[in-house]
């Protein structure tokens, strides 16, 4: 496992409501999020950000176990995976 804050991550109400955190129980605010663009209440961009980003320990937990069986569904290239959990945990370096 990485050393990244532990899940689960939630999307949290920010002072400014045109941002929202990223939230987990160890860390009030792990990152801050763009919500809403010139004047708009939400938007549905900055907001689907915002839950691809909540998401990641999972995804990347998800990930891993597929790694672990070896079960890759036929569809999933096993180095699409294994690209993706390098990116999740900062391995790929240019």
């Amino acid at each position: 496992m990485s050393n990244h804050t532990p899940g689960p991550w939630e999307i949290k109400r920010h002072f400014d409501s045109c941002y929202r955190y990223i939230s987990a129980p160890e860390h009030i605010a792990l990152a801050q999020v763009v919500w809403c663009v010139e004047e708009e209440e939400r938007s549905p961009v900055c907001e689907a950000n915002a839950h691809l980003i909540a998401a990641a320990p999972d995804l990347l937990e998800a990930l891993e176990r597929v790694k672990a069986t070896g079960v890759f569904l036929g569809a999933i290239p096993q180095g699409m995976v294994d690209a993706a959990i390098a990116k999740a945990k900062g391995e790929n370096h240019e």
